[in-house]
């Protein structure tokens, strides 16, 4: 099971007065409210979704002691106050007295699972991933869990349903009596490594089905019309989970990422290493923040020469790869908060609100645009 310093958290802060080890709900004031925030409904008719925090010790050099940490839920935050209000003691983790002058609070980094829940936590695989008091990163760990599998008898649960109410905490006698429970499992224990994998493993069969029904569908009518599938979320580890599996029916490697070139660079090698196939990205851009725009999507320019500048990096770089073949450019026009669904965050587009073309972005992508093949070929 990973502990505290395996996940990735937001900046935080420390909390101002002392809090008692106690069972339920906790008021707890701090420093900083802006470092937390309830995560709007994705959609209509969902409710809000609570981030998760953590407490931990800090240590005598300021640092965060992940040993002694605890895992919260937001239940609400009160900027005037500069308090939150958060469930203690979650994710198998126990409510711990904690000293103001000594204690640090800070959010989960998390990505959209697709949920009502909607948030699932961010593992740290970087090589600096502080490590539990067995020496061993989240990287060490899932390596383990994983490679289980493969190893003789591994095979996931190998018909022991012993083995399944240990990760899961059930008390089953058989796996037929698994099947027939309803709502036995409400809510994702994110901190269980177990559990984690087996989600893994399930998605991977289910897409594997749906790609599958999918493709031989349309081959049924069509044997020549090219598959591209679903496009993967490359900002979250989606890509290197399912590309294995998608890369067997498709015949591009259709993804989206936001990022400059060095950021892509490093997925679009390992990608290529996994599946022999053409490369599309199908959703990316770069952004600025105007004043109908101020929290657009996408890495952030300081202004739209420096977006052009961006934009000519990424076409210049990735179209001299050989596999790197399309890119879709999101959007056409820019998306502002005068649009009602766009209050939150907006797209910033070739062109302005009015539809008329950003001069530098067109000069660029003109540029480009023409000089493709010769970039593609290397004579650029």
């Amino acid at each position: 099971m990973f502990f505290a310093g395996h996940w990735v958290y937001f900046e935080g802060c420390q909390i101002t007065a002392d809090i008692p080890a106690e069972s339920g709900q906790s008021v707890i004031p701090i420093d900083d409210p802006s470092c937390f925030r309830m995560k709007p409904p994705k959609e209509p008719g969902w409710r809000e979704t609570p981030e998760d925090v953590v407490l931990t010790r800090l240590d005598a050099q300021g640092r965060p002691d992940w040993h002694a940490a605890e895992q919260v839920r937001l239940v609400s935050v009160d900027p005037e106050a500069k308090t939150i209000t958060v469930e203690r003691g979650c994710y198998g983790t126990k409510p711990l007295a904690r000293e103001a002058a000594e204690t640090y609070a800070a959010a989960h980094a998390w990505w959209d699972w697709g949920s009502n829940r909607g948030i699932s936590w961010t593992a740290n695989y970087s090589p600096c991933c502080p490590r539990d008091k067995q020496g061993r990163s989240a990287a060490d760990l899932l390596l383990d869990r994983f490679s289980g599998l493969f190893r003789p008898g591994g095979d996931l649960y190998r018909g022991e349903i012993g083995d399944f109410n240990a990760t899961y905490d059930t008390a089953f006698d058989s796996f037929d009596a698994l099947l027939a429970a309803e709502n036995w499992r409400p809510a994702t224990d994110l901190s269980n490594a177990n559990e984690t994998r087996d989600n893994v493993v399930f998605l991977q069969h289910v897409v594997a089905k749906y790609y599958e029904t999918a493709l031989e569908a349309i081959r049924r009518y069509d044997a020549n019309h090219l598959f591209f599938g679903d496009k993967i979320n490359a900002n979250t580890d989606t890509a290197d989970t399912l590309l294995p599996i998608t890369s067997r029916y498709t015949d591009v490697n259709f993804y989206q990422m936001y990022g400059r070139y060095e950021v892509q660079k490093p997925g679009l090698d390992r990608w290529s290493r996994i599946a022999d196939q053409p490369i599309i990205n199908g959703d990316s851009s770069y952004t600025m923040i105007t004043e109908h725009m101020p929290p657009p999507y996408g890495p952030v320019a300081d202004n739209v020469r420096q977006r052009a500048e961006w934009t000519d990096e990424f076409f210049r770089s990735a179209f001299a790869r050989p596999e790197f073949v399309g890119w879709h450019y999101c959007g056409l026009i820019d998306a502002t908060q005068q649009i009602a669904r766009k209050q939150d965050r907006q797209h910033s587009g070739l062109m302005d609100a009015y539809g008329e073309p950003y001069p530098e972005l067109k000069t660029v992508f003109r540029a480009c645009v023409d000089e493709m093949y010769a970039i593609a070929t290397g004579a650029a």
